[in-house]
């Protein structure tokens, strides 16, 4: 497989999955600043995943997006829990709040939803038991394991138990085209982009 590259750094397959967009007021204003390494995400890039698909090509995302007219799911509230740290156990680098109320909810979407839309795009589907989260911070891959302790001393540290999220929307996400450009890491830069997206109506 060939690899192109832009300014020095390999430009992979973007990844695709469909989430749900979550409106989280004031939530971002409630972290603390994080240690070094640590990057938080856009108010925009802020989301709870229904299905991952992986680097399967828009054409193929979407045919699993279309499995989104059979999800029946109304608008709804939830309340986050708390902030832990997912991935394999020696590089977790995904800090993300789970999520309390409405959890229910969201785990019968994903168990109900999820494999068929990963087959659709030819992708191999998840195998995990479903864990509803919002990721708010990512830790850098190169960092180290004293900074990777701190990050985790900080997702312990942040306070969000029962902030209010909606859901109104289910979205088709790929990775923003500027998204691993060397230089853009500030937390107002997008890290995803939607690439269409359907108003929850609770119709099948």
């Amino acid at each position: 497989m060939f690899v192109l590259r832009h300014h020095g750094w390999a430009a992979v397959p973007a990844n695709w999955f469909i989430a749900f967009p979550v409106s989280t007021e004031g939530l971002l204003e409630r972290l603390e600043p994080p240690p070094p390494r640590v990057r938080l995400f856009a108010a925009e890039d802020l989301h709870v995943t229904l299905a991952f698909l992986g680097p399967v090509g828009e054409d193929a995302a979407r045919r699993a997006f279309e499995h989104t007219a059979a999800l029946g799911l109304a608008p709804f509230r939830a309340t986050l829990g708390e902030v832990v740290a997912l991935g394999p156990p020696r590089r977790r680098s995904a800090l993300a709040a789970t999520i309390a109320d409405g959890r229910e909810g969201l785990v019968r979407a994903i168990a109900t939803h999820a494999r068929s839309m990963a087959l659709a795009a030819g992708a191999t589907p998840e195998r995990r038991a479903p864990l509803p989260h919002v990721t708010v911070a990512r830790v850098a891959r190169r960092a180290t394991e004293r900074e990777r302790a701190a990050a985790l001393r900080w997702a312990e540290a942040q306070a969000v138990h029962e902030h209010p999220v909606e859901v109104n929307t289910c979205a088709l996400y790929t990775r923003a085209e500027d998204a691993q450009l060397k230089g853009r890491a500030d937390e107002d830069t997008r890290l995803f982009r939607i690439v269409t997206c359907v108003t929850l109506t609770g119709a099948t």
